[in-house]
């Protein structure tokens, strides 16, 4: 009996996967003839349709990460910490950080890469004293693919928290500078809006960090910069910064737009892509799991944009984000042994 009940869970999924599947292709479809449109009328209904897509990809997604709970994967042991990256470099300078890592077998469920890697950590109670890390990239940039990714991970592993750890545009009115850290203590998603021949209505959906993992990061030792590999640009020392960050499926290089999203967020200290989609899926899971993020700056979203200090920010921000997780700011909730 359990084995048909596993027959009819696998074809659950996979039909869940070919509509998330779908979905995705349909909405990449209006993506692009929204490039073209030239008429406001067919403009609207366009956006109308990318908001009705979305919705169901985070429905299919969240019945995807509740039948992950409701069958346990065999051999499978639970992550303390998953993090998601959406560029090869970022991947890499996370990676760099934990010289034990491995690249997990290919699941036949998806299409993501995982990587494993265990790491000591200092203050950990309960006699334990590593974490059980997955570091995964993203397949393409932007909110929806990191959503799927994200579902992925939690039905896959099970992680006790989420992270998105990489690069992103920092503000320059905020006396953010290329090089500098974002810790994200809200992300506000800018895409969904209202559309009307005169002008565009903000509909904001926000999403908070995990207080826990913001206050640790803002009491984490100067000395996390010894951890920095990458020599920085200029020799100058990186600042963090604290704030809300903007998150969308637009690569920001226009200083109008962010005056335009400040003018309701004028504490937004920078501006990415995957965030948004990372945290809708961890907190519409059953139950929600604490979602954080680490941004290193690589540009000040403006025309100056380049990639002369991509490197360094990457790196940035695997530094510190490691270096927190080393001194063990999350509890696992397990026995030793377990």
């Amino acid at each position: 009996m359990s084995e048909l009940f596993g027959a009819a869970d696998e074809l659950r999924r996979r039909r869940l996967q070919d509509d998330m599947e779908l979905r995705r292709q349909q909405w990449e479809a209006v993506q692009q003839m929204l490039l073209v449109c030239i008429d406001p009328a067919i403009e609207l209904k366009l956006h109308r349709n990318l908001e009705m897509l979305e919705s169901s990809i985070a429905g299919l997604a969240r019945e995807l990460g509740l039948l992950g709970r409701e069958r346990e994967a065999v051999g499978v042991t639970r992550v303390d910490v998953a993090i998601i990256t959406a560029l090869e470099d970022e991947r890499i300078a996370v990676l760099s950080h934990l010289p034990d890592h491995r690249r997990l077998s290919r699941s036949e469920d998806n299409i993501d890469i995982y990587y494993e890697a265990t790491l000591p950590v200092q203050h950990l109670g309960n006699g334990l004293n590593a974490y059980h890390l997955i570091v995964c990239q993203i397949p393409a940039m932007g909110r929806i693919r990191a959503a799927v990714t994200a579902s992925n991970i939690l039905r896959r592993f099970r992680p006790r928290y989420l992270l998105v750890v990489g690069i992103a545009g920092g503000i320059a009115d905020r006396g953010v500078a290329p090089g500098d850290l974002l810790i994200s203590t809200q992300i506000v998603d800018y895409e969904l809006q209202k559309l009307t021949p005169d002008d565009e209505q903000m509909r904001w959906e926000v999403h908070r960090s995990d207080e826990g993992l913001c206050n640790q990061a803002r009491h984490l030792p100067d000395s996390w910069r010894q951890a920095i590999k990458q020599k920085h640009p200029t020799n100058g020392i990186p600042k963090c910064h604290f704030g809300p960050v903007a998150s969308g499926d637009k690569v920001v290089a226009f200083e109008t737009v962010l005056r335009r999203y400040r003018t309701h967020w004028p504490q937004l200290i920078g501006v990415e892509m995957e965030a948004a989609g990372v945290a809708t899926t961890a907190f519409t899971a059953a139950p929600p799991v604490p979602f954080f993020m680490v941004r290193g700056v690589s540009d000040l979203a403006d025309r100056a944009k380049d990639d002369r200090w991509r490197l360094y920010a990457c790196d940035v921000a695997a530094a510190f984000t490691v270096t927190l997780l080393n001194t063990g700011p999350i509890p696992t909730g397990r026995a030793p042994g377990a």
